[in-house]
């Protein structure tokens, strides 16, 4: 995403994947809710979203 200018140079990936798998990770095993492709989908989308807004 990077090299392709969808994001600014400046973003670490690594904290892109962790923003996107916190989400994932609290529903499954925190607090224990079922999780479904809706809700991965829109956690895989968040992340670069996030990016994009300078947020990460």
């Amino acid at each position: 995403m990077i090299a392709r200018g969808n994001l600014p140079d400046i973003v670490d990936v690594e904290e892109i994947v962790h923003f996107a798998v916190a989400p994932i990770y609290h529903r499954r095993f925190i607090t224990h809710e079922p999780l479904t492709t809706q809700d991965t989908l829109r956690a895989a989308g968040a992340a670069p979203a996030a990016a994009r807004a300078g947020a990460i």
